[in-house]
């Protein structure tokens, strides 16, 4: 069994450099592991590319876009271009840790029906636990908006064929959520058609994040991708995804109310950027809430009074809450 290892790029030569460098000093040979990295038509921090182009391993192969693709064309790339039975993402920046490799492939080996596998990383997911569910609602119960990190996100590419990434990639070629995480909207889909897996043994190790990473307007502490009229878009992005899937009703509920907790934490987590930014945060969660309601609305879920009475509760405490932060 194959196991391939994607690492898109973009800006960090110096970075995609030293991580393919040090995957190739592992001690996996072809018919074990590949090595892949594409570059998303970089202008700065080249010189890292040129090296990896140089690089004559059989483990490894190279390709870069003339110009920036969008992070989802990229991921889209490096991912269509591996041949293992599963292949996991990899962010530039981070790392993995050798001694715990050999404990996935053994589960991937051992059960090719999973969908999705999420290892354990050193912060984005420090604290996950255990856990093995069923394809379909008892996978997306246990992962669904569970964390948006990319790097160590496992996929089974029996289930994420090449087809499905063209076919995602021109329907959701707008889409916000998508064009910003591209590899939730694939996991999703995968859940759905294959176990899940989780484990706490440690795998991924993030590295510091690079200086020149672009931030919000006033707000410097906040990521662009984070900032909170991106993440409100996000929001709507998921939403359309979960429409698009024609699942049953109850699971469709459940699966928004998800959408909802995890884009409110998203806003809520960057508050002391926002303040610090002169926003008015409380006014930011008022209009993050006036969106939910909005898509509560549109849904026109038949549920019982009470189960849309607790998610509306939901939505007025984001801003009580904010007002009182």
């Amino acid at each position: 069994m194959l196991f391939s290892i994607c690492v898109p790029s973009y800006n960090r030569g110096h970075r995609a450099l030293g991580l393919v460098q040090r995957l190739l000093k592992m001690s996996l040979d072809e018919t074990q592991i590949e090595i892949i990295c594409s570059n998303n038509g970089s202008d700065k921090n080249v010189e890292g590319y040129g090296e990896l182009k140089k690089i004559q391993d059989q483990r490894f192969r190279y390709h870069e876009f003339s110009t920036n693709q969008g992070f989802a064309g990229n991921v889209n790339q490096v991912i269509k271009m591996s041949r293992g039975d599963f292949c996991m993402l990899l962010s530039d920046e981070d790392w993995i840790l050798e001694e715990n490799l050999g404990f996935y492939l053994k589960i991937m080996e051992k059960y090719p029906d999973i969908g999705v596998i999420r290892p354990r990383t050193g912060f984005a997911f420090a604290d996950i636990e255990d856990c093995f569910a069923g394809a379909g609602k008892q996978a997306i119960d246990a992962f669904y908006m569970r964390g948006l990190y990319v790097s160590g996100m496992i996929f089974n590419r029996h289930i994420i064929t090449d087809q499905l990434i063209d076919e995602y990639a021109e329907r959701y070629h707008d889409n916000t959520g998508y064009l910003y995480y591209p590899h939730m909207f694939l996991s999703t889909y995968a859940l759905l058609r294959g176990h899940f897996f989780a484990s706490d043994v440690w795998l991924v190790s993030e590295g510091e994040t690079e200086e020149d990473l672009q931030v919000m307007d006033r707000a410097e502490e906040i990521p662009a991708y984070d900032a909170y009229d991106n993440v409100i878009k996000q929001m709507h992005g998921f939403i359309e995804q979960i429409k698009d899937l024609e699942l049953p009703l109850q699971m469709q509920f459940d699966m928004l109310v998800m959408v909802f907790e995890q884009h409110a934490y998203l806003i809520r987590h960057r508050r002391e950027g926002y303040l610090a930014g002169g926003f008015d945060y409380p006014g930011i969660m008022k209009l993050m809430a006036q969106e939910m309601k909005e898509e509560l609305q549109n849904m026109k879920f038949p549920f019982k009074k009470e189960d849309l009475e607790a998610v509306r509760q939901f939505i007025d405490s984001i801003t009580v809450d904010a007002k009182e932060e």
